[in-house]
């Protein structure tokens, strides 16, 4: 089973520089996610995406996640083609409800209620949009239109991976999803939802979609160093607590070692990429950045095969 990598894009550090960085490391993905107002500074993943894709020539796009019900969903559509047209077929859309900072729907003016029919439905007039069907009859100037995306991204598609944790979130990676990407998850969960995501694609008769873990990973000289560190990077992120316990069980924490035994039982699970969010202290980010690619990434390549876009 080949596994693919990918590297959230990091907050305080320049897009493109570390676009760069990231390709010549051979990390498949860069990633980032999005609000519109957070409990911290926060970006905005298509655009940022958009200067990742400028520095880039192989490295592969994610959005993780684009919170869809914050858009009108043929904006979004064009959006999205867009960036994958003007990426060469390289950008992948990751979706989601988001409702965990309602503060922020009511701003935007969209409520949190029915946030995940919202985006099922966008999700379908989105995807029939990229293969070119009309939508319509609209009124203009010479009577009614019917109106088609121009240009279509690359194939008539773009790639759809499903985030959240909830269980509505298989059941959209079954009916639309070419990938589901839980986060915050433990071992066990992750094992049992693959379990069910791929019993309920076979009910549908639908090919079961890929698995991915997004994974917030501290590394740390110790186990017990990367466990504290990560509690306090994730309490001032969501502003909440996050103990010992719930960090040993939903995160990927300690030495090099330590992670890549981690990020192999998930494999074993049957993650087929990983997206790390890396937790590192700005000023020890390149060191952790290097270390997580030099130590940690060979090694589960070596086990897993390597990734097309590794080379």
């Amino acid at each position: 089973m080949t596994i693919e990598f990918g590297l959230k894009l990091p907050d305080h550090l320049d897009i493109v520089t570390f676009a760069r960085q990231a390709e010549s490391m051979h990390v498949d993905y860069a990633f980032q996610g999005e609000h519109v107002f957070f409990h911290g500074p926060v970006s905005n993943s298509l655009i940022d995406l958009s200067f990742a894709a400028a520095a880039t020539q192989r490295l592969k796009l994610l959005s993780s996640v684009t919170l869809v019900p914050l858009y009108p969903a043929v904006l979004l559509a064009k959006m999205a083609a867009a960036l994958a047209v003007n990426s060469g077929g390289r950008f992948n859309l990751g979706v989601g409800v988001g409702g965990d900072f309602p503060a922020e729907f009511e701003a935007c003016g969209v409520s949190t209620t029915g946030r995940g029919r919202a985006t099922d439905a966008a999700l379908d007039l989105m995807m029939g949009l990229w293969r070119g069907e009309p939508i319509g009859p609209f009124k203009s100037s010479s009577g009614e239109a019917w109106l088609s995306l121009d240009p279509l991204p690359p194939g008539r598609a773009i790639p759809v991976w499903v985030g959240g944790r909830s269980s509505a979130t298989i059941d959209r990676a079954v009916r639309i999803g070419d990938w589901w990407m839980p986060y915050l998850y433990s071992l066990d969960k992750f094992r049992r939802d693959r379990t069910q995501l791929a019993a309920r694609s076979s009910e549908a008769g639908r090919q079961c979609p890929k698995a991915a873990l997004h994974a917030f990973v501290a590394l740390g000289d110790t186990k017990q160093e990367a466990i504290s560190f990560a509690s306090h990077m994730l309490g001032t992120v969501y502003s909440q607590s996050f103990d010992a316990e719930m960090i040993e069980r939903l995160c990927i924490v300690g030495t090099s070692s330590d992670c890549a035994e981690q990020i192999h039982r998930f494999m074993e699970a049957g993650a087929e990429a990983v997206c790390f969010n890396l937790l590192a202290d700005p000023v020890d980010y390149d060191r952790r950045m290097e270390q997580l690619c030099a130590e940690v990434l060979p090694e589960l390549r070596a086990v897993g095969g390597a990734s097309s876009s590794a080379g």
